[in-house]
């Protein structure tokens, strides 16, 4: 389980930062993703999630858990 929540948060910062990895990638798809090309929750749509709508699902359920 922990290895999987590892090789998540790497295919996540592959597409968000081109900095390196603090550890080793587990995450055999890492090298695939174009680095850097997210800049916002709306730009995983299409890229992280194929749903084209993903990024605002994602920021209303966010917008939902911090007005709690």
């Amino acid at each position: 389980m922990e290895e999987g929540i590892r090789a998540h948060i790497q295919h996540l910062k592959a597409y968000s930062s081109i900095e390196k990895l603090n550890s080793p990638i587990i995450d055999k798809r890492y090298k695939f993703v174009k680095r850097g090309s997210v800049k916002t929750i709306y730009d995983l749509s299409g890229k992280w999630a194929m749903d084209p709508l993903y990024g605002k699902k994602l920021y209303k359920l966010l917008h939902k858990m911090y007005a709690i």
